[in-house]
């Protein structure tokens, strides 16, 4: 097919390479196309027993030859392959290149393989059979012509230059099963226009596209925080390994974000697309580019920073949230990269009983006539690799393993760790992020506290616990203790859960201050919820208090193995905070000093948002997503 539409063009100072686990020159350029040479390409078609795909060599071989040729232009290679190597990194230097010298090289893939091609090359074909492979590059160079299509057309006087004198047979009789006259290739060969079938950096550079679609409903708010913190760590991550590894390659990341809610919120989708492509300039030397590339990828990260930092957790009203619609958004933005990512973090599944198992999903049958076959197919399409991150795996396994299903129908012959990458957000370190809270709220209500005080920390006590509801979407499981003193100590409401109602302050009694009392108290109710909810203490004060101490240390002792979390706030001007400090300190806690009642609401809400265990599994968080990309990478593309 190609060297018929070669000679037709009036081109035959073309060469031939063949290539297994050996490399032969069959022809090379001031060679004339003639029976000899025809019959020595076909004796050299035996397939070898040995194991081995030298196309690596054969790229710089044909290199070497072109070297010595006098043409500065319109160089071109057609490999065909089954896109199958045994030379690892060589085939990608081969193709850099080839780049670097102005070479196009055109992968051709033919048969019924599972296509490999395309991962290698930036330019190729795939043919099922090679009669197919005339559309190929109909469609290959059609991209950037204008007007009408040439049709296809028989030239009989084809048939009598196709002739080969010296041999018994009519190419008409072995090219029959084609039923193809190469006109139309001719026509377009001559064109010598350049068009992309597959976009991307390719011929040896790399560039990964990565989306994350993020939940940002209020269950995400103690998620979100640690997310925006480790972005710049996956950043780095992913940079610093391809860095180590592969020192001269041409690296371009770009991050897309889409943070998503549910129906009825506003916005329900918020996006960062990608930016456009960047394309290292290959005349540069080693430390200019290395020196480009650092100054781009900063700038990514801090556009997707800067755009993280916006995005406020809020809505959810049901556990199932719009996660299929975040996806066929994700599809659709403008992906340009050889490897491509979607990075879901979520903490609750889609809509639809294929998908959870939630009694008061709004939407059982799913949304918006969103069928998970349907966005499994886009990705699938597309190259997307999809990466789950569980904050909740029993909340999200079904999900997963409806998307594995699917996808498993469109790609039969991957694995599934290909497929659908899996991530558990935490490790057995943090098993406590599964559990409820029993919160422990020890209040002043001395005299000092009167008037706009006892307001401010009524209304910053509400705002917490208005906060865990809405980080459970109003199905929270946590309890809730009250203990407010001045002298003496009572208790106000003991283990009540939340999901009632968030249990009032009482009315002030206005005595002194003392903190032994009020932490004696503490004990009692802490000594009134089982091992399953993981105590946290919250110590508020505004004056000067008697003891303490000894108690906190007899608290921390007893409850530590739970997983104590205290936190003591000295509140105004005239708090004593050497003692509250002392507090702390005695139960390895943290101080926090507020001195007007905003940053008294402020330190309530961060106390009831970011707990401790979160911070672990954030951090897990961009350990992992950072080794599943590289090894993605290294693996199937290095």
């Amino acid at each position: 097919l190609l060297t018929s539409s070669l000679v037709q063009c009036g081109i035959d100072n073309f060469g031939i390479i063949l290539f297994d686990h050996r490399v032969r020159i069959l022809k090379k350029f001031d060679q004339p196309w003639n029976e000899f040479t025809i019959y020595m390409l076909l004796q050299n078609f035996i397939i070898s027993s040995i194991v081995g795909t030298n196309d690596a060599v054969a790229i710089e071989y044909a290199l070497d030859i072109l070297v010595q040729e006098p043409v500065t232009n319109n160089k071109k290679f057609f490999v065909l392959t089954d896109g199958y190597t045994t030379c690892g990194l060589k085939l990608t230097e081969a193709l850099v290149r080839a780049d670097s010298e102005n070479v196009e090289v055109i992968g051709i893939q033919i048969g019924f393989e599972r296509p490999c091609v395309h991962r290698f090359y930036r330019d190729w074909i795939i043919a099922a059979i090679p009669a197919a492979l005339c559309d190929g590059f109909r469609y290959k160079y059609r991209k950037d012509i204008n007007g009408t299509f040439p049709i296809l057309q028989d030239d009989n006087q084809l048939l009598k230059k196709r002739i080969i004198k010296g041999t018994n047979d009519d190419p008409q009789k072995l090219l029959n099963d084609f039923k193809r006259e190469f006109t139309s290739i001719e026509t377009i060969l001559r064109t010598e226009r350049d068009a992309h079938l597959s976009s991307g950096s390719g011929g040896g550079s790399m560039s990964l596209d990565v989306c994350f679609v993020i939940d940002v409903t209020g269950s995400m708010t103690p998620w979100l925080s640690g997310v925006k913190q480790q972005i710049n760590a996956i950043t780095s991550g992913i940079i610093t390994k391809i860095e180590e590894q592969f020192p001269d390659m041409n690296f371009i990341l770009r991050y897309a974000v889409v943070a998503y809610r549910d129906e009825g919120d506003n916005p329900k989708i918020e996006m960062l697309e990608f930016e456009k492509g960047n394309i290292l300039n290959s005349k540069l030397t080693h430390k200019q580019r290395k020196d480009q590339r650092k100054k781009y990828h900063n700038e990514q990260t801090r556009r997707v920073s800067d755009f993280l930092s916006a995005l406020k957790p809020y809505g959810g009203n049901d556990e199932p949230e719009d996660v299929l619609g975040a996806l066929d958004h994700a599809s659709k933005l403008n992906w340009d990269a050889r490897a491509k990512f979607i990075v879901l973090v979520c903490d609750a599944p889609a809509h639809g009983h294929d998908c959870n198992d939630v009694n008061t999903d709004r939407f059982p049958n799913g949304f918006n006539n969103l069928k998970v076959e349907d966005v499994m197919k886009k990705l699938t399409e597309n190259n997307i690799d999809l990466i789950l991150c569980h904050l909740k795996a029993t909340a999200t396994k079904k999900m997963a393993n409806t998307f594995l299903t699917h996808l498993h129908s469109f790609q039969p012959n991957r694995r599934s760790d290909e497929l659908l990458r899996e991530i558990q957000l935490y490790d057995n370190s943090v098993q406590e992020q599964n559990k409820p809270y029993h919160f422990v709220f020890v209040l002043d209500e001395s005299g000092s506290m009167s008037g706009q005080k006892w307001t401010d920390l009524t209304d910053a006590y509400n705002m917490c616990l208005e906060k865990r509801l809405e980080i459970a979407q109003q199905l929270s499981k946590d309890f809730i203790s009250i203990v407010q003193f001045d002298d003496d100590a009572r208790v106000i409401c003991s283990a009540s859960p939340l999901s009632n109602g968030i249990p009032r302050l009482a009315h002030m009694t206005e005595g002194e201050t003392s903190f032994s009392p009020a932490l004696q108290k503490a004990m009692e109710v802490l000594n009134k919820v089982t091992d399953g909810y993981i105590p946290v203490l919250l110590f508020m004060s505004d004056g000067q208090g008697e003891g303490g101490p000894s108690e906190m240390a007899g608290i921390y002792t007893n409850y530590k193995s739970r997983g104590l979390q205290v936190h003591t706030i000295a509140f105004g001007k005239d708090a004593d905070t050497a003692t509250l400090e002392q507090l702390a300190d005695a139960a390895h806690g943290k101080f926090h000093k507020c001195i007007t009642g905003a940053e008294l609401a402020k330190t309530f809400v961060q106390i009831s948002t970011a707990l401790t265990s979160v911070d672990g599994l954030i951090q897990e968080f961009a350990k992992k997503v950072s080794d599943a990309a590289t090894n993605k990478l290294m693996l199937e593309f290095l």
